[in-house]
């Protein structure tokens, strides 16, 4: 019966795991942040049946080797662009603004 050794195996585990680990967190990190982004469009007063869609994108450094936070991006039925609420890395409010023609009373304008 022939073994397989722990060393042939190597070069393929290696990258596995690495991949697993850097992406997995970053996925759940949006899930995590849930919460907060409930609590950010309470304290704003957004009516539920103006929000068209929402969306969390996951914020990397330039080098895309290290996670930063994430932004949920939050579209209306009654305006072209968005509202960006975004987060750092453990959930911690860090801005909102708005998009193009999209206001929000209290929110900054690009």
């Amino acid at each position: 019966m022939r073994r397989f050794s722990k060393t042939r195996l190597l070069p393929i585990t290696l990258p596995i795991a690495a991949a697993l680990t850097v992406q997995f967190p970053a996925a759940a990190f949006a899930y995590k942040c849930q919460p907060q982004f409930d609590k950010e469009i309470a304290q704003l007063a957004i009516p539920e049946e103006r929000i068209k869609d929402a969306f969390s994108v996951n914020i990397y450094n330039r080098s895309g080797s290290k996670f930063q936070g994430v932004e949920r991006w939050i579209s209306f039925n009654d305006c072209k662009g968005n509202l960006v609420i975004k987060m750092d890395r453990i959930c911690r409010p860090q801005g909102n603004y708005t998009t193009y023609e999209c206001r929000v009373p209290g929110v900054r304008n690009y």
